[in-house]
């Protein structure tokens, strides 16, 4: 096959620099495995490639046409029903193969390629060709048909050094192939020398090569830079610095023999530490951010485009892909650890930052994100709907709320009505029937809203002739002075001793009474002002309602179809702020009701269980809970979060060592349940190590590395924590179960608050924050 393919389309980059958009780009060497471990990685190589080169070297091989079929079905049941992508297979090659049933394949589209492996050179590729003479007739067929034939390009003898089997190699096998098979195509797979690069230079157009993101990034320094890093060991090894610059100057020279293929290769991270570890660094996850990371170092965005998603189509003489995929220039660190159905394996590139983050398909993007067009006018109708609902709720609300809001603006800045309205307005809420309402009762109302002295109020009421009052009226007013006065006498003849004895109880319960009411009037006023500076605090946040309201419903999807079925258990009232950012590996992982997962781009939440030869891990957070930014809980055995126990921001909680003391590379190692208990809090950055169990109510400070069990009502702090403060046990305890026994009542309230603080914010205002942000935000 040839391809006529041209673009005149180029990367196209942001003004600000912040963004690139470059066409969709192919994987042209991954290995997604097969089983579980095939569930858990191919959404990763989806997401980001329209299509990949799937690598056959299963056990056994894929080596019909029967197979690859099936392997291609397995590989799409695997993938959301709405993600586009498409699986090129490839036929392994053995000394046996079938050259019939490889034309068969080859020529009914089952078959993109064939793979050479040479036999024992990787992963499982002991079936893999022994002499490639042996199956020259099938590479002639090949050459016939225009199939491209793939090579692992090393030799395997045991007296050649491992960082010479490639050139090695191109002298002994590559060389004397193509002068056989001129008009051969070959791709020379993951190529790691400087030799490597001069050979795919000097041959002809039907020879090309597939770079990797690692082979670009590292070199053999990193592989043993403190040690060995399992994890950076892969076949072909990583080679020397000059052989790297040698990589990288070829991807990026634009020159259209060099493209992108990642051999992303994923193992579990047992079988790669361990006293003999798998080959092979699984990338995918992250392949394109590596990618510009190197294209930008090395002065080349704009040849991005070309060597991820054009010069290998136009070598396979296949269309180029239509989409669009954006990257931002938006540092992220990469997950230490990804859970892959079950099975643990560590990225590349585990816990370092990038600068760029991949942000997905363009004319895709409503689809992943299970937002169609149709969808999103439903959305729109629903909140235009339930906004108007809410804002005639809010028009009829209660008596009570509304003398609420006006306390509040009354408190802030609203202007006195004269002592005259005031007390006409008093006047007119007491009962006909002529009983008096106690003054007690009338000073606790005066004092929401203050206006001097009571007794001068009334008196300068009725003296300046504003108030009427009809006869009725007028006596109340007058037995309520009287009132006053035996008021004020009564607590004058306590403080000297001057009351009758049978009445001195009755003035004194009177007059606590009025104190206790006092100080609880003065309480809610105080309560009143705090709160009132935090609601204007909110008011910086310029998202009308329904804005705010349709971005919670969307975490709320969210929630709904991407973390509960991660969860054993998700109980009602749980609400996960920006769940994009909860992180969840491993199953047994339970969260109760009205559980509170707050996160961030740069702090995830991050919960993981392990399962291992002994058992496996479990994490069980308990109604009322509160997770904030940075949390990670690791289990090995048992992990339980208590009843509205709080976890601040990055602490860390884990039930094992991870490794043996003196055996190092033993996985997990020593184990031990971790309880906490009930209303506990545990501060910024604490870290509660296996083992221990921390009674209900006790605070952990922050920073403090708990490594022994606390008891119940203490304040502990240091490393290692030790009681530094007895709680009392006595004093009544409130706690996040008081606030959220009756979650759906207190969301709603918050709601109809919330609308109440944003009546005024409008879309305009808002685009005017974010456009163009200034001191009223």
């Amino acid at each position: 096959m040839s391809s006529d393919n041209t673009s005149s389309d180029t990367i196209v980059q942001s003004d600000d620099g912040e963004n690139i958009r470059l066409r969709q780009p192919d994987d042209w060497h991954v290995h997604l495995r097969d089983g579980s471990v095939l569930a858990g990685v191919a959404l990763h190589t989806a997401r980001q490639f329209a299509r990949a080169i799937i690598m056959p070297n299963l056990d056994p091989p894929i080596t019909t046409c029967t197979a690859a079929s099936a392997y291609r079905q397995r590989i799409l049941a695997a993938l959301p029903e709405d993600v586009a992508f498409t699986p090129l297979m490839t036929a392994y090659l053995t000394d046996a193969i079938d050259a019939a049933e490889l034309q068969a394949g080859f020529e009914g589209g089952v078959f993109t390629a064939a793979k050479l492996y040479p036999a024992n050179a990787t992963t499982n590729s002991a079936h893999g060709v022994t002499d490639i003479k042996a199956i020259y007739p099938v590479l002639e067929q090949m050459q016939k048909m225009g199939m491209p034939l793939l090579v692992h390009g090393e030799v395997t003898s045991a007296h050649i050094d491992i960082f010479d089997r490639e050139a090695v190699f191109i002298e002994e096998v590559m060389q004397p192939l193509l002068a056989d098979l001129p008009e051969l195509k070959v791709v020379f797979e993951h190529i790691t020398t400087s030799q490597a690069v001069e050979f795919v230079e000097s041959a002809g157009t039907n020879i090309g090569a597939t770079i990797t993101p690692h082979h670009l990034m590292i070199n053999r320094n990193d592989m043993f830079a403190g040690g060995i890093r399992p994890h950076l060991y892969c076949l072909p090894v990583v080679k020397r610095e000059t052989h790297q610059r040698a990589l990288r100057r070829a991807a990026t020279s634009g020159n259209p023999r060099f493209f992108l293929g990642t051999d992303s290769a994923p193992h579990a991270q047992s079988d790669k530490e361990t006293a003999c570890g798998c080959a092979g660094i699984y990338n995918a996850p992250v392949a394109l951010e590596c990618y510009a990371t190197v294209f930008e170092e090395e002065g080349a965005l704009p040849e991005l485009q070309a060597f991820a998603a054009e010069n290998g189509p136009n070598f396979y003489g296949l269309p180029l892909n239509e989409g669009t995929v954006t990257l931002a220039r938006r540092k992220q660190t990469v997950a230490s650890l990804i859970d892959a159905a079950g099975t643990p394996i560590v990225p590349f590139q585990a816990d370092q930052p990038l600068n760029w983050t991949f942000i997905g398909l363009i004319q895709r993007l409503l689809l992943q994100m299970e937002w169609s067009i149709f969808a999103l006018v439903q959305m729109f109708i629903i909140t235009v709907g339930t906004c108007l609902a809410f804002w005639l709720r809010l028009r009829g609300v209660s008596k009570q709320n509304g003398q609420l809001r006006e306390a509040l603006e009354a408190h802030n800045d609203a202007t006195a009505p004269s002592p005259a309205a005031w007390v006409q307005e008093r006047l007119a809420a007491l009962p006909a029937d002529g009983t008096t309402t106690p003054v007690i009762s009338l000073v606790l109302q005066h004092a929401l809203e203050p206006q001097g002295d009571m007794e001068n109020l009334l008196r300068t009421a009725i003296a300046d002739g504003g108030l009427s009052v009809d006869s009725g009226q007028t006596e109340q007013l007058a037995a309520l002075e009287a009132e006053l006065e035996a008021a004020k006498a009564a607590a004058e003849a306590i403080a000297d001793g001057n009351c009758e004895e049978d009445r001195t109880e009755e003035l004194k319960q009177l007059l606590q009474q009025f104190t206790r009411d006092s100080r609880e009037m003065m309480a809610c006023i105080q309560s009143l002002e705090t709160e009132n500076t935090e609601l204007r605090k909110l008011r910086r946040d310029q998202k009308p309602f329904a804005l705010k309201r349709l971005l919670g419903l969307f975490e709320e999807n969210w929630t709904r179809h991407f973390i509960r079925p991660q969860l054993d258990q998700l109980g009602d009232g749980c609400m996960i702020m920006k769940p994009w950012h909860f992180k969840i590996y491993g199953p047994n992982i339970r969260l109760g009701e009205a559980v509170h997962v707050v996160t961030a781009a740069d702090r995830t939440v991050r919960l993981t269980t392990w399962q291992h030869e002994d058992g496996e891990g479990s994490i069980d957070v308990q109604d009322y809970a509160l997770l904030c930014p940075g949390v990670r809980i690791d289990s090995a055995t048992s992990v339980v979060i208590g009843q509205s126990t709080m976890l601040a921001a990055g602490v860390y909680i884990t039930d094992a060592d991870w490794h043996g003391i003196y055996n190092r590379p033993r996985p997990i190692g020593a184990s031990a349940a971790v309880v906490l208990g009930r209303n506990v809090w545990i501060g910024d950055g604490a870290i509660v190590c296996k083992g221990v169990t921390v009674g209900d109510n006790t605070i952990v400070g922050a920073g403090a590395v708990v490594t022994k069990s606390l008891p119940a009502n203490v304040v502990a702090a240091g490393n290692p924590a030790s009681v530094v403060k007895n709680l009392d046990p006595t004093r009544e305890m409130i706690s996040r179960a008081d606030l959220l026994t009756e979650h759906a009542r207190l969301s709603q309230d918050v709601k109809l608050l919330d609308q109440a603080l944003r009546k005024d914010n409008t879309w305009w205002g808002w685009l005017r924050s974010v456009i163009a942000p200034d001191h009223r935000d």
